[in-house]
């Protein structure tokens, strides 16, 4: 794969990492605070907008025809998991671009890229931020466009 990525714009495998699971674990125990081990089903609507609030509209709203009035632990851990699925990683590389090109001028500087970086707490310096753009870039040095990164992230090494 490629040495960079933009923040957050991983490209889905077939399933969730360990990582991402045990993120669903801490939002569950969060917003059951009632001990009962359960969520109601506003609980889960609340936690899955803290989680992605870019979830499809389509399977938060069919939440309760799913799963009933309330949830337990392995029934939201299986909707988390289908929802980050079914996310578009496509979708996903364009909301992360939209964040980083704060200008909206359609590409994304080294300067860009750092700051946004920086408020995920990462701390890259201004050289490592210039080399992660020149990697992705295809036809400007100090600039990457959208269709750039993502045919950058989509792709590997061995292409």
């Amino acid at each position: 794969m490629n040495s960079y990525c933009a923040p957050h714009a991983t490209i889905r495998a077939s399933q969730v990492t360990v990582e991402e699971k045990q993120m669903f674990k801490e939002i569950f125990d969060a917003f059951a605070g009632n001990q009962s081990g359960n969520l109601t089903c506003a609980q889960a609507k609340e936690a899955v907008q803290a989680v992605v609030p870019y979830a499809p509209s389509y399977m938060v709203s069919r939440l309760e025809s799913d799963y009933g009035l309330s949830l337990m632990w392995p029934d939201f851990e299986q909707f988390m998991t289908r929802v980050l699925l079914e996310i578009n990683p496509l979708d996903e590389i364009r909301r992360v671009f939209e964040v980083i090109d704060s200008d909206r001028t359609g590409s994304i500087n080294a300067q860009q890229l750092q700051k946004v970086m920086e408020a995920t707490g990462e701390h890259p310096s201004l050289s490592e931020a210039e080399a992660m753009i020149q990697e992705a870039a295809n036809t400007h040095s100090d600039k990457v466009t959208l269709n750039e990164l993502i045919t950058f992230l989509t792709s590997s090494d061995e292409d």
